[in-house]
Formats: structure tokens, sequence, C-alpha cells
């Protein structure tokens, strides 16, 4: 069986990447699939933009809250993911790494 598509993820402009940005109701936009993607293939390559701990508070107090991600060892850093990377839902248990 091949993979469930969200009906926005074929209207899309074409990326060379397979996935798409959509609505999700309710939630804002997410990250699909826009075909099956194998067991480690590359979804992506985003850039990161890493983020010092003295930092995150000014981040923490902007709408960029909502879109970076705990970095670093101890994740006591953040980093900004550029691309699609920063609409990546924030999992400690993803469904893709």
């Amino acid at each position: 069986m091949g993979p469930v598509l969200a009906p926005e993820a074929r209207t899309v402009a074409p990326s060379p990447f397979p996935i798409a940005v959509v609505p999700v109701p309710g939630r804002g936009r997410g990250v699909v699939a826009t075909r099956f993607i194998a067991k480690g293939e590359r979804i992506e390559r985003a850039p990161v933009i890493p983020l010092e701990p003295a930092e995150l508070e000014a981040v923490r107090a902007t709408r960029l809250a909502r879109y970076y991600f705990e970095w670093g060892e101890n994740e006591d850093m953040g980093a900004i993911v550029l691309g699609y990377g920063s609409l990546y839902n924030h999992s400690y248990e993803p469904c893709a790494e």
C-alpha cells in the first residue's frame, strides 16, 4: 500500500525534496510527504543557525519560540533550522531523523 498524502500536497509547487508544506486544520502548517520516503533516504538538507544559551531567552520572547529546536549535547543551546526544517514536528520521538 502506498502512502496516504494530503490532497493539498499534490497542488504545491514542485520541490527537489519529497515533502511539501500544507495547511493543517487547527494547527497551522505542517510538512507532509509527497511520495513514499525510503528508510535512509535524505528528506532535506537544511542549514542550521546555532543559538547560544544566552540568546534563547530573547528567542523565547518572540514568535520564533514555536520554531526553534533544543540543540547541543546537553540541549542547553538552540537552533533555528532553515528550509522546511523549522516546520517539522518538534518531537523527542520523531518518525524521521
